[in-house]
């Protein structure tokens, strides 16, 4: 009989933690979700806050990226706070993803049209728009990018590879934001 073990993921963190023989089925009311708080602390479905010292430390993607998450006041998930956790130096209210250009020019940000590794990446769609980070920039213009809400993945990733980001699935105007020297 082989078994699986299912890790749903919530931020950097295993939320829960399911092993499944063949042929088994699961019901919501079959187990208890767990979830790790600053991977010393777990709280279960049944409503228990304790000190966890089973669960191994879980690695984070930086140093960055775990030290923001609690400052960062966007909706988990949304493309925004993907950002923010990617770039602290962003602003804290900037709306949606489309706005952020037009925002980070008020907060003094040097914005232009050149991808540079480090700055944000705006595009505006007309409705809510998106922001991601850049990570890689090719002689040719194509960029990497580190984004969430991304086809619906809100986890932080690489969803893309390398792409042209004008003539990219992501509609609209695109813009950069650069962080301050």
């Amino acid at each position: 009989m082989t078994s699986k073990t299912l890790i749903a993921t919530f931020g950097f963190t295993a939320v829960s933690a399911l092993t499944l023989m063949a042929n088994d089925t699961v019901s919501a009311d079959q187990y208890s979700s767990n979830y790790s708080y600053n991977d010393n602390y777990s709280y279960n479905s049944y409503g228990n806050f304790y000190q966890d010292t089973t669960w191994p430390s879980q690695p984070s993607i930086s140093q960055v990226a775990v030290s923001n998450i609690s400052s960062n006041g966007y909706p988990v998930g949304q493309c925004t706070w993907g950002a923010k956790v990617l770039a602290p130096w962003a602003g804290s209210y900037w709306g949606n993803g489309g706005d952020w250009t037009a925002s980070a020019v008020a907060a003094g940000f040097a914005t232009g049209t050149t991808p540079q590794v480090g700055a944000l990446i705006v595009w505006t769609d007309g409705r809510y728009g998106h922001v991601a980070y850049v990570t890689d920039v090719a002689a040719d213009g194509q960029i990497q990018v580190m984004e969430a809400n991304y086809n619906g993945n809100q986890a932080i990733g690489n969803y893309r590879g390398w792409f042209n980001p004008l003539a990219s699935d992501t509609p609209g105007m695109v813009s950069y934001i650069y962080p301050n020297a």
